[in-house]
């Protein structure tokens, strides 16, 4: 948890993150619930200005984000532990101005696994769904909602700064 915890404050205090993002909710192949904090900046503004040429318009995200998922094993014989990964979300803005943004994201998941006898592995997870980001009223809260092939169903609020 603490690598965790370290990975979102560099990425934020090196990135120039403006927006943070909560979320949570239950599904995903084993049904169980999960984690999730997103970080991210507008483009740059070579990007904006080719996109939308209007003055200050930003109709482009991009995320990141890094997720737990509750789903760690027990058994004695054998043990697990939680999923954990990171992934990239692209998000472009539905309707100009309304801060309604469709978006698709992409990443990785990983569960190390202890069996009776020494064996033990770590096996990777492709991530990949899509979701919707509404800024309300254009501002700085934000309510998101998304579906990935790992986590299921998952909402959560976020703020830019």
């Amino acid at each position: 948890m603490r690598r965790i915890l370290c990975t979102i404050c560099l990425a934020i205090l090196m990135g120039g993150c403006n927006y943070i993002a909560v979320t949570g909710g239950q599904g995903g192949p084993l049904d169980s619930m999960n984690f999730t904090v997103e970080y991210g900046s507008p483009p740059p503004d070579e990007i904006k200005s080719k996109v939308n040429p209007g003055p200050g318009k930003c109709d482009l995200m991009l995320t990141g984000g890094i997720t737990i998922i509750d789903n760690a094993i027990d058994l004695g014989y054998f043990k697990s532990t939680p999923e954990m990964g990171s992934f990239i979300k692209f998000g472009v803005e539905v309707v100009p101005d309304t801060g309604l943004f469709a978006n698709v994201l992409g990443g990785v998941t990983f569960i190390h696994w202890k069996a009776w006898g020494g064996y033990e592995d770590t096996e990777i997870y492709g991530m990949f769904g899509g979701g919707v980001t509404y800024f309300v009223n254009d501002k700085d809260v934000c309510l998101l909602t998304a579906y990935d092939n790992r986590r299921g169903l998952t909402a959560g609020v976020g703020f830019r700064f």
